[in-house]
């Protein structure tokens, strides 16, 4: 909620009040009012993450004083009601938006529709005020409908919002509503009904009557780029181009780098789109996002360190759709493409991290060195013996689809080899009832994890015929995948003609440019056997508390991971040798110990549960993403997770057992060469164009070169013989990639022990000489793992 909204409120409120001293609550803190002008003034300035910090404070002192009084929202005076607990309330929902937490704007709309209730019943309120609220209540659901994808109740919402918000006379507040609209009906490719309402915009009272005011011409621009798209949208190029070139040069001419990239990328896409509908191609296309490149990366170099975390996602999230655009040029110019997919992924990396105050100059300048690494320097790099691949996602003719763009030490330029539709993969059918898609929905069902892994034609499809002969004779292939493919283990689904080489999955392939050392074995800290539901507390502050209101509805359960304190004993049974090693266990797993002694380790390895948290994304082509809070929703559980997200009464602010990708991102890794995640479905997170947002882009942030983790739920004991086998294979002095592929190797050749219940007690390598039965030689166990980074 903006400080005029606000005002405009309690303007209101005031006339229905005989006298403003006889008002006066005292339900409320007076400092209240500072929390609250606190977090208006970090919403205002898109400074989304610490606005949730703020309003969720807020929101704590609201509900606290309410509870210690003993009294009901509804029976608060006009004033306590309006100026505070409506408008923390309304505002938690305004940020929970921009950061796409639908689960806590319909928590909000609970509560404000029934506080609501009770004042219209009570007559407490002004008819007029009423009518302000209910838009505003309205307009809330809308937008949890929308993120919830339930676009039908969104577009009643919406209805409702604009109808008393036209009694209540806010005409900036109906210009928000139908720009909404214009989003809900571009989401469901509903084009002209987005035009209209861009069109009710442009003829709204706001934009005619203050035309010549900077801001209000800014604005003008920005909506009408957006109704430029829609007439691209709707086949009316012709329009949309003569609409886009006045805006391209009026950013231009007034030298907003920023809003003129964001023009040119806009008008890339409208030429795109027609190449798609007419099979005309322009070359201005490449030219415009050349421009785009170009101004983004300048911008980066003399801004990112500055900008706050937040100010660097809303900045990226507006800028994001520059790379699925411009992939759509295909074998236009791969090289540009090639850069971009470099880019985009060292700018992701960046967005997590604590950047120190204290940083000199070159610090700053060498923080961000990586977004000018170029597909030559890649080439110039690689091994006489290696090929580099990166593979992209990106829109055309309406549909997505994959490629790859190939460079080895011969190339001139990179190759595109296009791959299909991302359909061809999701859809595929494994058997007559199974496609890849049912795969991912259930990480549990082994049946259906092995008929993947088995399939002997759904290879070819990614490893065409095509990206087969450009890898050639290479041994080595480095590759960084993307959308779907983040999803799958393809170093484990190859042809014959490419079987025997060697693959290294890469979070991208700019690594190859970086100097390589070889893994520092001398000292590990390993975590295990974890107590979820212990009573002991860890008072440290700093949490992320959005992580904790993702999860505390979900009513999870931790169970115990019976092979946990085997594997950990296990691995220090093996490393013996090693008396700088650390073995934190039940309940000393906290964030407090964790978020001390990781950096000191050369060595992470933690054994746990792991958990994705999916929320709706939002954003389309005339509103991208607001924020990106993916970070947030990949986590690791340790000591007192469980009993913390049961606890009605926690403070979020405190450390709650949960450790996200967020606070892995602010820690400073640097020194850890190798994180070991042996924990269910550590390495997914939601796919985008740019990669997996979670556990692995956390810990690539904090500085981990390489990591190990996992595709889906793991089997316990398959994993604690892999760990196992792994760590003999480091003692033994093999390096990183080869010690992870012989310890697969090994899971696959592997005979499971029968477990006695009297010798369930027995260490993991004391039980192996019980009668044995083949039973890990299933993809399900021997394809869960993938190394990250093992270069």
């Amino acid at each position: 909620m903006s400080r005029k909204a606000i005002y405009t409120l309690l303007y209101l409120c005031l006339l229905t009040i005989p006298t403003f001293a006889q008002q006066q609550g005292d339900v409320f803190a007076e400092n209240l009012g500072d929390a609250i002008d606190e977090f208006i003034v970090q919403n205002e300035a898109r400074n989304y993450l610490e606005a949730y910090r703020q309003v969720s404070n807020a929101e704590r002192k609201i509900d606290e004083a309410l509870s210690e009084k003993g009294v009901n929202p509804y029976e608060l005076n006009t004033w306590e009601f309006l100026s505070r607990y409506w408008t923390v309330k309304k505002s938690k929902a305004e940020i929970a938006y921009m950061l796409g937490i639908y689960t806590d704007m319909e928590a909000v709309s609970e509560e404000l529709h029934d506080a609501l209730g009770h004042k219209e019943n009570t007559g407490d309120l002004d008819e007029a005020v009423i009518d302000g609220l209910k838009a505003d209540l309205f307009k809330i659901d809308g937008s949890r409908y929308f993120l919830a994808e339930k676009y039908d109740l969104a577009e009643v919402a919406l209805k409702n919002a604009l109808h008393f918000g036209s009694f209540f006379g806010n005409d900036h507040f109906i210009c928000k509503v139908h720009d909404d609209f214009a989003q809900l009906y571009y989401k469901q490719e509903q084009y002209d009904k987005a035009l209209e309402h861009l069109d009710h915009i442009l003829a709204s009272k706001p934009y005619q009557s203050d035309s010549r005011n900077r801001e209000t011409l800014q604005n003008t621009r920005l909506v009408e780029s957006q109704r430029a798209l829609c007439l691209a949208r709707l086949g009316r190029f012709e329009e949309a181009l003569n609409e886009i070139e006045p805006i391209v040069r009026y950013f231009q001419k007034i030298k907003d780098k920023r809003l003129y990239a964001e023009s040119l990328r806009k008008k890339a896409k409208i030429l795109m789109l027609q190449y798609d509908a007419t099979g005309q191609y322009s070359p201005d296309a490449v030219k415009c996002y050349q421009q785009y490149l170009a101004i983004s990366r300048n911008f980066i170099d003399e801004n990112f360190v500055c900008m706050s975390e937040s100010e660097r996602e809303q900045y990226w999230m507006a800028e994001q759709p520059f790379v699925t655009d411009c992939f759509r040029l295909e074998d236009k110019d791969p090289g540009l493409l090639y850069d971009a997919a470099l880019y985009s992924k060292a700018v992701l990396l960046q967005m997590g991290r604590d950047f120190k105050e204290s940083m000199t100059e070159a610090e700053r300048k060498a923080a961000l060195a990586t977004i000018r690494v170029t597909w030559k320097d890649v080439k110039n790099k690689l091994p006489m013996s290696g090929c580099a691949v990166e593979f992209i996602v990106y829109e055309k003719a309406g549909e997505s689809h994959i490629g790859a763009l190939v460079v080895n030490k011969k190339s001139i330029r990179p190759e595109f080899i296009g791959i299909g539709k991302v359909s061809d993969i999701s859809d595929y059918r494994i058997t007559e009832k199974l496609k890849v898609a049912n795969v991912f929905i259930d990480t549990q069902d082994k049946e259906k994890i092995n008929a993947l892994y088995n399939d002997s034609t759904l290879y070819t499809v990614i490893w065409n015929a095509d990206l087969q002969s450009a890898i050639g004779d290479s041994k080595n292939v480095y590759f960084s995948p993307d959308g779907i493919i983040h999803q799958l283990g393809i170093e484990y689904m190859t042809p014959a003609s490419i079987v025997s080489k060697h693959f290294h999955r890469m979070t991208t392939t700019r690594l190859l440019t970086q100097k390589s050392n070889s893994l520092r074995t001398d000292s590990l800290i390993i975590c295990g056997g974890i107590e979820y539901g212990f009573t002991k507390e860890d008072n440290g502050t700093g949490n992320d508390e959005m992580t904790y209101s993702l999860l505390a509805p979900m009513n999870l359960r931790l169970f115990p991971l019976t092979n946990s304190s085997i594997e950990v004993d296990s691995v220090m049974a093996i490393r013996k040798d090693h008396p700088e090693d650390m073995l934190l266990r039940v309940d000393s797993v906290t964030e407090s110990a964790l978020s001390q002694l990781l950096g000191k380790y050369h060595i992470v390895h933690i054994t746990t549960h792991g958990l994705f948290s999916e929320v709706a994304k939002i954003g389309t082509d005339i509103h991208p993403s607001s924020s990106d809070v993916q970070l947030s929703k990949s986590c690791l559980f340790l000591s007192g997770s469980e009993r913390n997200l049961r606890k009605k009464d926690f403070d979020a602010s405190q450390h709650d057992g949960i450790l996200s990708a967020r606070e892995l991102a602010k820690m400073d890794l640097s020194n850890v060469d190798l994180t070991v995640l042996s924990a269910c479905m550590s390495g997914l997170g939601y796919i985008t164009p740019d990669g997996v947002y979670g556990l692995q882009r956390g810990l690539k942030a904090a500085g981990v070169k390489s990591v190990i983790s996992t595709l889906w739920s793991v089997d316990d004991e398959a994993s604690c013989y892999f760990i196992i086998r792994l760590y003999e294979n480091l003692e033994e002095g093999k390096d990183l990639h080869e010690a992870f592929w012989k310890a697969r190797e090994s899971l696959m050749k592997h005979e499971k022990s029968i477990k006695p219940a009297a010798e369930t007690n027995k260490s993991f390598m004391q039980r192996r000489r019980n009668k044995i039965t083949p039973n890990f030689n299933k993809p399900y166990f021997y394809n869960a793992f993938i190394l990250i980074d093992g270069i």
